[in-house]
């Protein structure tokens, strides 16, 4: 960077000029004024600035100035500085170095350096042209030209007058002697002072005391600055007693800075008003002694009178003294404090909505307390309401030693019915004692308690009713539990015990058939000392289809298709038994097996005048009667035959099933006889039986079939066993054959 400073004035300003006496030595205060260019450019804004004095042109000594910050305009500047210590301007030659540099930077030192010439100690000569124009004041002795460039003014002795200055157009000021002391003053063609940014009018010496420095107007010595030796300063008045006094109003365009308060009685104090009242720092405005009574003082926002206001204290305990525009806040005699009223009717009273901020997440955000400093309740800055407790866990946790904790209730009555949280935390719904850890006790004799999974009382669970019936799935409970719905009851959640279905079938460890009424799965079992009632005798058992009577029990006695059985087991119908039975058949002879007897018939049957083979004893065999191999059964048959003509033969046939197992053939020579016919059938195999058959007739030779005959029915289905009869031509009459009897049994 190139810098280029051009110097256009170098002269000592000596600040004590009015004094009249001719310095001796040179001063210790000089102004630089120079011009600075950078890169060819005026230079504009801030710039550090330090003289240096050198007592040689390129080398020698130097003897370093103080760092000034100028304000350079437009290229030109000035610095009034003071001379090093060790510079004397009496003695010896001296140079100028001039450094230059950034604020608060690096400074360069600027070439060539500016060697100071006789016009520093003198007025050039230059300047006599200007002070032939003066007129010698009267009674002044003597005007010096000082070594320093200054003049010296001897006015001893002398009452009045004046010494003019000239600039290169005319007078700029006059320096006057008169009765009320020595004084400055505009007497140019303007009124006013021009160009004093770069001057200044200096005391060299102390103020002496009691003596006063005035800068006035024109007619009015002192209203318009006055200092004084005590410090203290005035504005528009003569006896200022502060810092600073002020006879009028202070408008302010830019910021005020105290380092203490404002004061003043407020008999003339209208207002203070500025453009902004900026931040930064914590300032207040106080009323230094009591606020009258009824008085007002306001702070305005804008054209908003009394934005904030402090009243005087008033008359009544609900008068105002401190408001806020107006409804924000109100602040009464009393103590109390309103936020968004004027009538505040307690300590605290906020009209809309406050806001609590924990200063962290486990602080609490809101705390109320009694007088004696327990908590009452507290807001946790988690969200959490702890009454009666410091550090609540839930959302609302309530703690108390002894009594009721908690009571809701709809009414104002105290002693209303709601839900209670009493002592060993027991909870009552319509009673302010709950006994229980729930304790209902319904309002009226009709209440009921309602359990509902929907608003409004909608999809009801269940329902206690107020003579205590339980119902489930129903509104009118008529027994002491009523569900409509499948009930189940389990013994755990992998098994199925007891299930009712919803049209009452129940099933016992399994869900019951579509049906079925009562379904077990497993072993049914009485102790000796339980009974089934039917008809409300206990001792009887009945197992009935319809009308009719399958099992019954009655007196110890066992009835199977029958409900008055007469024996200890006593069956109406045929029997069977797919295993051998056992009696004792006498005493001492131990237990036999009994025949399987299953069909007994001593019904005559014969056969009509007809030659049509006519079925005469007949049984249907229960499938699967032959259901393993070697099972058997017995058949016997028998009858008697007639002949009304003795020109026919008679047939009678044993079928077992499809086949013909025996035939008896009487010659039409035999007119009466009897016959017998027996045959026994043995299962070999799945739908195959062999058997063996004998016959035996009046007249007739006793006959056996052929033995180990086959046969092939099918066992897995009934089997059909009959006896027949035929007249082998046209018998005259019926009753040719007749059956008298047949008898069926399983063999052991």
């Amino acid at each position: 960077m190139r810098h280029l400073i051009k110097i256009m004035m170098l002269s000592i300003v000596v600040v004590n000029l009015i004094c009249g006496i001719a310095w001796a030595v040179a001063p210790d205060l000089m102004t630089y004024q120079g011009r600075l260019k950078e890169n060819g450019q005026p230079v504009g804004g801030p710039r550090d600035v330090r003289v240096d004095f050198c007592d040689d042109l390129t080398a020698g000594t130097c003897q370093n100035g103080s760092v000034q910050t100028v304000d350079v305009q437009n290229g030109l500047f000035h610095s009034t500085f003071t001379l090093p210590a060790g510079v004397n301007l009496d003695t010896g030659n001296w140079f100028l170095r001039v450094n230059v540099g950034a604020v608060g930077g690096g400074l360069t030192a600027l070439a060539p350096r500016e060697k100071l010439t006789s016009s520093v100690y003198a007025i050039h000569a230059t300047t006599s042209a200007y002070a032939v124009q003066s007129t010698t004041a009267a009674g002044i002795s003597n005007i010096l030209a000082t070594r320093w460039g200054g003049l010296g003014v001897d006015a001893s002795g002398v009452s009045q007058g004046s010494l003019p200055f000239f600039s290169g157009v005319g007078s700029i000021g006059t320096l006057s002697i008169g009765s009320a002391g020595t004084y400055l003053r505009s007497s140019g063609s303007s009124p006013q002072w021009v160009n004093l940014g770069i001057d200044s009018i200096l005391n060299q010496n102390f103020l002496q005391a009691g003596s006063t420095f005035y800068v006035s107007s024109a007619s009015v010595d002192g209203q318009t600055l006055l200092a004084r030796t005590s410090g203290n300063v005035g504005i528009g008045m003569i006896a200022p007693i502060r810092k600073l006094d002020v006879n009028g109003g202070i408008l302010a365009t830019s910021s005020i800075t105290a380092n203490g308060g404002f004061f003043g009685d407020g008999s003339n104090l209208t207002n203070v008003t500025a453009a902004n009242l900026n931040g930064g720092s914590t300032s207040y405005i106080q009323n230094r002694n009591t606020l009258q009574a009824s008085s007002t003082f306001y702070v305005a926002s804008g054209t908003v009178d009394g934005a904030l206001s402090v009243l005087g204290s008033g008359i009544a305990d609900t008068s105002p003294v401190f408001q806020v525009m107006a409804t924000t806040l109100t602040v009464l005699r009393n103590g109390k404090m309103g936020i968004g009223t004027t009538s505040p009717d307690a300590d605290l009273h906020v009209v809309g909505i406050a806001s609590f901020t924990a200063n962290t997440v486990s602080a609490p955000a809101f705390i109320f307390s009694n007088t004696g400093g327990g908590d009452i309740a507290r807001f946790m800055g988690p969200g959490n309401i702890g009454i009666g407790v410091v550090n609540p866990g839930a959302k609302l946790e309530i703690r108390q030693g002894g009594g009721n904790v908690l009571h809701v209730s709809t009414s104002a009555d105290a002693n209303a019915l709601g839900l209670i949280v009493g002592v060993q935390n027991n909870v009552g719904v319509g009673t302010l004692s709950p006994q229980a850890k729930l304790h209902i006790t319904g309002r009226t004799s009709v209440a009921p308690l309602i359990i509902s999974t929907g608003p409004a009382g909608s999809d009801e669970v269940m329902r206690v009713n107020s003579i205590g019936n339980v119902g489930i799935g129903t509104s009118g409970p008529v027994s002491r539990l009523d569900v409509h719905g499948t009930v189940q009851l389990r013994g755990s959640q992998t098994t199925t015990g007891l299930i009712v279905n919803a049209v009452g079938n129940v099933g016992v460890g399994l869900a019951p058939a579509v049906g079925v009424a009562l379904d077990v799965n497993g072993l049914v079992q009485a102790s000796s000392a339980s009974f089934i009632t039917v008809g409300g005798n206990p001792e009887n058992i009945g197992l009935q289809v319809s009308s009719s009577a399958i099992l019954a029990m009655s007196g110890g006695n066992v009835g199977v298709g029958t409900n008055l059985p007469a024996s200890k087991l006593h069956v109406l119908g045929a029997t069977r038994f797919d295993g051998p039975v056992k009696a004792q058949m006498g005493v001492g002879t131990g237990l036999a097996d009994l025949s399987g007897v299953i069909y007994r018939a001593f019904t005559s049957q014969g056969t009509p005048a007809s030659t049509v083979e006519t079925d005469l004893q007949t049984y249907s065999l229960p499938a699967n009667s032959l259901n393993m191999d070697g099972r058997a059964v017995r058949i016997k048959a028998w009858g008697d035959y007639t002949s009304t003509d003795g020109s026919h033969t008679r047939e009678i046939r044993l079928y077992f099933g499809s086949s013909v197992i025996r035939q008896i053939s009487v010659p039409n020579s035999s007119a009466v006889g009897i016959w017998v016919v027996e045959a026994v059938v043995v299962r070999t195999a799945s739908s195959a039986q062999q058997y063996i058959a004998t016959s035996l007739a009046t007249s007739l030779s006793p006959s056996v079939g052929a033995a180990n005959a086959s046969a092939s029915e099918v066992d897995s289905s009934a089997i059909n066993i009959k006896v027949t009869g035929q007249c082998g031509g046209a018998c005259a009459g019926a009753g040719a054959v007749d059956a008298d009897g047949m008898t069926i049994e399983f063999l052991p």
